[in-house]
């Protein structure tokens, strides 16, 4: 029985789309009450591990005791160094720090430096043009640690033409010491069942004398932010003061994701302000895997082909009552398959969208809507989203006359048998 229909392309629905999203997970961060702050006459002073934030392949950040390379001069080069390598020590993530090598040309011919190149944005390098025989110069760096915390080691890279040298390479390497330590830099309420609270901490700990947070907010007047601590911390050798919060999602929160900025304001002059990004997710029952449709077109007139994966959670019956094309263009000739994932399968059903690309556009859109028997999910809208490479091109259709381009259609579904 062919119990799904096709809209005709153009036509509006007000449907919500309602997905599922992948935990993040950035750090294992599981749900649950948080511990209430145990009070005592003279607490133990708790340590704070630096965090360690990446900062790209070559700017390294590095984790406690790892040992760094002492770079090389070629035999035969014709520069040297006073040292190749620099440590500013601990650092205040709030100032820049300078440095410079000094460099002399020992050779009998001028040296040019045709590329000095830092490992970051946040490292400045400048060099001299050349070098003539038995000139000495500097090469200075500036370092910007402003985001960072904890051991970093940044590398000017160095090449000139003298093919003896090859590639030279200056490193720096330092301990910052952020002023306003926020742990964890962005709070991930994981994937909440619907109908479940979630809850997770921060805390903000500052490294300044009497250091206090004057203004605390969160934009998401659904979320709730409270203050449920204040100690004492050590903190990198010195001490800290230390404020945790308990940020609560309600049991109520609809499903979807989302998310919300908690502001900051603190009395340190030279750190007197900072924020922080909450995300989460309210899952029902149905994850949708990917949630859209993106389909690359190979060219026009030239078959396409996208599939998504609908499941239960909670490995639980799904019944498909429609499946609805959306705004789909007339040409793209759409085309949608629902089948269950396994023979016999209720849990989980595949989405095979297929059609033909346009020729006269370079891009596509439209949705996929389907229906289902699930109380808080009864519509899962599904963006279609296609473009064709620019080298591909687009070409224009010329409509036969009364011979109107075909819209989308969907296939019937394939329900299981009965006992199957």
């Amino acid at each position: 029985m062919n119990f799904v229909k096709s809209s005709s392309a153009g036509v509006a629905m007000g449907v919500v789309m309602i997905a599922a999203f992948a935990g993040l997970a950035s750090s294992a961060m599981g749900q649950g009450a948080v511990p209430a702050p145990t009070p005592a006459a003279k607490p133990q002073i708790p340590t704070i591990q630096p965090q360690v934030i990446p900062t790209g392949a070559d700017a390294k950040s590095l984790a406690a005791g790892q040992q760094v390379p002492t770079p090389t001069i070629p035999a035969g080069c014709g520069l040297t160094f006073d040292t190749m390598m620099h440590n500013f020590g601990k650092i205040d993530d709030t100032t820049p720090v300078s440095h410079s090598y000094k460099v002399k040309n020992t050779s009998d011919k001028r040296i040019s430096f045709t590329s000095v190149k830092a490992s970051c944005g946040c490292t400045v390098p400048k060099a001299p043009q050349f070098l003539e025989p038995g000139q000495e110069g500097t090469i200075d760096i500036t370092f910007n640690p402003a985001g960072r915390n904890g051991r970093e080691l940044k590398t000017v890279t160095i090449i000139t033409d003298d093919p003896t040298c090859g590639t030279l390479t200056l490193h720096a390497e330092s301990t910052v010491l952020k002023r306003v330590v926020v742990e964890p830099v962005a709070v991930w309420m994981g994937e909440i069942p619907f109908g479940n609270p979630g809850v997770q901490e921060l805390s903000i700990t500052g490294r300044a004398e009497n250091f206090a947070i004057q203004q605390i907010s969160l934009d998401n007047k659904n979320l709730k932010l409270e203050e449920i601590a204040k100690d004492q911390v050590e903190l990198d050798g010195g001490t800290g003061i230390r404020y945790r919060y308990r940020v609560s999602a309600p049991a109520t929160l609809p499903i979807g994701r989302f998310n919300g900025v908690v502001s900051v304001i603190t009395n340190d002059s030279r750190s007197p302000s900072t924020s922080v990004v909450i995300n989460g997710e309210v899952a029902g029952n149905i994850r949708l895997n990917p949630e859209r449709f993106s389909v690359m077109m190979r060219g026009p007139a030239q078959p396409i082909r996208a599939e998504a994966q609908l499941q239960s959670r909670i490995n639980q019956p799904i019944k498909i009552l429609g499946v609805e094309l959306v705004d789909v263009p007339a040409e793209m000739r759409a085309v949608v398959d629902v089948q269950p994932i396994a023979p016999g399968s209720r849990t989980g059903w595949r989405i095979v969208l297929s059609g033909t690309a346009p020729s006269d556009v370079a891009m596509i859109r439209g949705n996929v809507v389907v229906k289902t028997d699930q109380p808080n999910q009864t519509e899962l809208r599904m963006p279609i989203s296609g473009w064709m490479p620019p080298n591909l091109g687009a070409q224009t259709v010329q409509p036969v006359p009364g011979q109107p381009l075909p819209g989308g259609t969907v296939r019937p579904i394939n329900p299981p048998k009965p006992g199957q």
